[in-house]
């Protein structure tokens, strides 16, 4: 696949007036940004995502005010090798399947690819915030999602999601699918589908057809379903995963208001929309690249623990034990790792075959 120089612009827009000052390093460009030029020194607030390169050799973060790319240089030793740190914005990361292309989303509405070999230009856009990207199964096409200012609408917020071509640019679909933020989004398996999860009253889950743009499914959560009309009550999507088969489709969300709300771990039957399942509780759950595991975090005081099961039998095979919440997970592509990035700024990795816990990484540091 060729490796593009491009920079998405995600649904239009004007200026922005961020500053930002480029420095190439060994990977490609690490970046520092501030506000009308005065320098800003502030950590990484909050950790929002981990993605594995397709080597399993680097390993990417992303948070509230900045990303990091750490590098592995022993079984149980990883490198800051380099990153974005120092400013208001959230950001998402997503490696690319194939290769060692990085995709960093930033709530400036910008999308900058990178490899080992270019350094890639980055323009700011008004009134846009991304939230997560992803990359398809065959590393084909990025998928952004976040929201936009919707000036003049009795909705302050309308929910964007985009698909774009990684080797060309091109805009293959671009879906206004919901009247709030849109903050997860998932490729099928086989890379037709996406669905895209959000936040606000009465939040939903949307599974729509790329080539046709078609909205094929609007799946409510339990807690969305069940809202008072209220304009108090707020539910949230926070992660949505397909099965490997792409049979299911699973979402961690919670709802309620005034301080008082119930999570849950939900799927449903992508054919029917049909709701299979409902665990109350607090959760996250990846896959193996192969499909035969799957890992399962969820609070255990005083901390958390990741739980792994095999897909085909449903047993569990092995827990871990965090002492923070854990807000993503990913597989090391050879699925013989799991990184858990947790509520306290770091990265526990961890070797699925041993239980091992094989290192913590410090993002701040």
């Amino acid at each position: 696949m060729k490796n593009p120089d491009w920079v998405v612009r995600a649904g239009g827009g004007g200026g922005g007036t961020l500053n930002r000052r480029l420095f190439l390093s060994a990977f490609g460009l690490s970046l520092v940004a501030s506000k009308a030029g005065a320098a800003c020194a502030q950590p990484i607030t909050e950790l929002l995502g981990v993605t594995f390169s397709a080597d399993g050799t680097r390993l990417a973060v992303a948070g509230k005010g900045g990303f990091r790319v750490f590098r592995q240089i022993a079984p149980n030793k990883w490198t800051s090798e380099t990153g974005a740190q120092g400013n208001d914005f959230d950001y998402a990361v997503s490696f690319a399947p194939h290769g060692q292309m990085l995709a960093v989303g930033c709530s400036d509405g910008t999308v900058e690819m990178r490899d080992s070999n270019r350094s890639m230009r980055l323009q700011t856009m008004a009134n846009l915030s991304m939230s997560a990207i992803a990359f398809s199964p065959d590393g084909g096409m990025l998928a952004a999602v976040g929201c936009r200012l919707n000036r003049g609408s009795p909705n302050p917020l309308v929910g964007i999601a985009e698909v774009w071509d990684v080797s060309t640019g091109r805009r293959l679909a671009a879906l206004g699918v919901s009247p709030y933020t849109l903050n997860c989004v998932a490729f099928s398996p086989d890379g037709k589908r996406i669905a895209v999860g959000g936040a606000g009253l009465h939040a939903v889950l949307e599974l729509w057809d790329i080539s046709t743009e078609t909205r094929l499914r609007r799946l409510e959560t339990a807690a969305s379903s069940a809202a008072p009309k209220s304009s108090s009550f707020n539910t949230w999507i926070w992660a949505v995963v397909f099965s490997p088969d792409g049979s299911t489709l699973i979402a961690s969300d919670s709802g309620g208001s005034k301080g008082h709300y119930t999570s849950a771990l939900e799927s449903w039957d992508v054919a029917s929309g049909r709701r299979v399942k409902v665990v109350i509780g607090d959760f996250r759950v990846a896959y193996s690249p192969n499909g035969d595991t799957r890992a399962q975090a969820s609070e255990s005081l005083p901390g958390w623990k990741v739980d792994l099961y095999s897909v085909p039998t449903g047993g569990r095979k092995t827990t871990f034990l965090v002492n923070s919440a854990v807000h993503s997970m990913c597989f090391s592509p050879t699925g013989d790792m799991l990184a858990c990035g947790t509520s306290g700024c770091t990265v526990d990795i961890w070797r699925v075959a041993t239980g091992n816990h094989l290192t913590t990484l410090n993002i701040n540091r």
